[in-house]
């Protein structure tokens, strides 16, 4: 997972864990290994299999536990620290948790306003961003429910935010940021074609065989496949076939039965 192309940069990398020890040694050898922009402290992940390890939004039960592992890592690197948050663990706590987060040292912080408890079941609430984002001193970062690039602007827009972070709308589409930045500096975007979004997903499936093996690089893709087909008219249709894709021929064979490419663009597609 630490593997970064050269393309890459700048980047940062995130970190989850809940002893400040072993936190900051790990902060220490991300720097020493990548020198990436900021090392982001995962203190909001709802998923079991974080929390019962005490990471991720386990880390929001008591603000001076977060507190003891993000100043554990401020202390051992010299580049940045960030800090992603949720709203609490199983209330609304997100003022106690912001003020513990820029005490430890941290250079900024990420709200996703929802509890660990609520997951994704419940919409955000972008007021509490609005109220940390007034409460701190450091920049405030806000996320939740950004599936669209207007959804950005307009959650900059609503919030005063000093960032905005995008996990779920980045997937299978990766102009979102591009076309985001574009709607903030006032400009118009032009969303691909279908075409080429399936000539990229393909391309991106060529890239996942040739790092893992036709066999797990197919079986790792289609998962991506679905997302790139988000708001296609046939997605439903063809989950049976994406799901049972064994090589990159089914792969093509699925785009082309989806968009009715000719031979000579599938042609150019893989060659």
């Amino acid at each position: 997972m630490l593997r970064i192309h050269t393309d890459e940069p700048p980047i940062g990398v995130q970190i989850f864990g809940s002893s400040p020890e072993i936190m900051a040694k790990a902060g220490a050898m991300v720097e020493d290994m990548l020198s990436p922009l900021c090392i982001d402290i995962n203190a909001g992940c709802p998923k079991y299999k974080v929390i019962k390890q005490g990471g991720g939004g386990s880390l929001l039960k008591k603000p001076d536990t977060l507190e003891r592992v993000v100043r554990s890592v401020v202390d051992e690197v010299s580049i940045p620290v960030t800090v992603k948050i949720r709203s609490g663990f199983d209330r609304i706590d997100h003022l106690a948790l912001g003020e513990a987060v820029q005490s430890a040292g941290a250079s900024a912080i990420t709200l996703h306003p929802r509890t660990v408890r609520e997951s994704y079941a419940v919409p955000s609430r972008r007021d509490e961003i609005t109220q940390l984002k007034k409460h701190l001193d450091i920049p405030v970062v806000g996320s939740g429910d950004v599936l669209h690039p207007e959804d950005a602007l307009d959650l900059q827009l609503s919030t005063g935010c000093d960032g905005v972070m995008v996990a779920r709308g980045m997937m299978g589409y990766p102009w979102f940021a591009r076309e985001a930045l574009a709607l903030m500096d006032g400009r118009k975007i032009q969303p691909p074609s279908w075409e080429y979004r399936f000539d990229v997903a393909l391309r991106h499936s060529r890239y996942m065989v040739s790092e893992m093996g036709e066999h797990l690089g197919i079986r790792r893709m289609r998962k991506h496949l679905f997302w790139y087909m988000k708001g296609h008219p046939l997605k439903r249709s063809f989950r049976d076939r994406i799901t049972q894709a064994e090589t990159l021929d089914d792969m093509g064979k699925i785009v082309d039965d989806a968009l009715g490419l000719s031979d000579k663009y599938k042609t150019e597609i893989w060659h």
